[in-house]
């Protein structure tokens, strides 16, 4: 099956973004002078993190779900802040294996790690244990799975429908639920013809399990990206506008309020 073909059937993505619906969620998909700031002071995690949630936003502004009425802003912003940390993991994780890589790389071929163990983030012990476990052996399940394009595509629109996110509304859950089981049994459907009836799900359990993963690794990325902001890099705040450094990070935190690694 044509992966082009599957995105477009299983996403129903417009050609055109949707004009933006509020301030909040156009500064988050206009303020791109940030991501020069961060180049300029060399914040080089602030600047990976960016432009990946800069996507993801405006992904989300493309989506049409097949149900009518459509999410409105407040869904999709309480949608976004919940599912844009494990499309960060399950994007870079894909890509990685598509070029080979033994660690974590973004689509670009910008391998995190390496920015951590060159700037002066290697100095701080907890950054680089957290590091390594998120940036280096987080790739495991993605090399272990080597996922197609078609899985790939569908199990990103599985996570975009992501029913169970704070802040939906019960009409938003509701719509969430149709698509989510839609993209669900498209997938069984394509692992049983790829692998055959009980191995295909064997398959389609795997890959259930490999987006509770990636949900888990979205929310320890979210951990380190707070001990950054909080103890490391006094420029984090700085170069990530306000609403993608909610997303990004658990805010505002004592130490004892990380779980320790």
């Amino acid at each position: 099956m044509n992966s082009s073909r599957v995105c477009v059937k299983s996403q129903r993505v417009s050609s055109q973004a949707a004009p933006a619906q509020s301030s909040n969620l156009a500064e988050v998909g206009t303020d791109l002078s940030a991501m020069t700031m961060a180049l300029q002071q060399k914040d080089f995690v602030g600047f990976i993190m960016l432009k990946n949630l800069l996507e993801i936003e405006q992904n989300m502004r493309r989506i049409r779900y097949s149900q009518r009425p459509q999410l409105g802003i407040n869904d999709k912003i309480a949608l976004c802040s919940n599912i844009a940390m494990p499309l960060y993991v399950l994007c870079n994780g894909f890509y990685s294996v598509q070029q080979n890589c033994e660690v974590l790389c973004t689509p670009g071929g910008v391998v995190p790690i390496k920015c951590f163990k060159t700037s002066f983030y290697h100095k701080d012990s907890v950054a680089m244990r957290m590091g390594d476990k998120l940036l280096c052996k987080a790739i495991e399940p993605f090399s272990r799975l080597k996922l197609s394009n078609e899985e790939f595509v569908l199990i990103r629109a599985i996570i975009y429908s992501h029913m169970v996110s704070p802040g939906l509304s019960d009409q938003a859950q509701k719509l969430l639920f149709t698509e989510a089981e839609k993209y669900a049994s498209l997938l069984m459907r394509i692992v049983q013809i790829s692998y055959g009836a009980a191995p295909g799900a064997l398959r389609y359990v795997e890959l259930m399990g490999l987006i509770e993963c990636v949900f888990n690794a979205g929310a320890k990325h979210r951990q380190l990206l707070t001990y950054i902001s909080n103890v490391l890099d006094p420029n984090f705040d700085r170069v990530m506008p306000p609403m993608l450094a909610k997303i990004s990070t658990k805010g505002p935190v004592e130490l004892h309020q990380l779980l320790p690694y």
